[in-house]
C-alpha cells in the first residue's frame, strides 16, 4: 500500500494505492454477498474519507503532521467481512 509505513509525503495531496489479492472491486451495492467481492473504505485518522470502487485514490487538503491511513475491504452491503480485511500505515505530511 502507498503511502508506506513511515513515509514522508510532501504537499497536501496524498496518493493512495492498494494491492488487492484474490478479490475484486464491484461497483454495485447488493445484498448478494460473496467473500471475494466488495469495495474499499478509506479512513484518515479514524474519519472516513471515501468509499472507493478502485484500488487508487487521492486524499486532498491533508494537513501537515502525523496521520494514520486505514483501508478496509468491505462487502457490497458496506459491512466488514469476518475476519476483517484491513491494511494500515502511519505517515507524515510536510507542506
Amino acid at each position: 500500500m502507498t503511502p508506506t509505513d513511515g513515509e514522508v509525503v510532501h504537499g497536501s495531496v496524498v496518493d493512495v494505492k492498494v494491492r488487492l489479492e484474490n478479490a475484486k472491486i464491484v461497483p454495485v451495492t447488493t445484498t448478494n454477498i460473496t467473500p471475494d467481492q466488495g469495495h474499499l473504505h478509506l479512513y484518515l485518522d479514524d474519519q472516513i474519507e471515501s468509499m472507493n470502487f478502485s484500488t487508487s485514490a487521492k486524499l486532498s487538503a491533508v494537513q501537515p503532521g502525523l496521520h494514520v491511513l486505514r483501508v478496509e475491504f468491505v462487502a457490497s452491503d458496506h459491512l466488514p467481512f469476518d475476519p476483517r480485511v484491513i491494511a494500515q500505515v502511519a505517515f507524515e505530511v510536510k507542506h
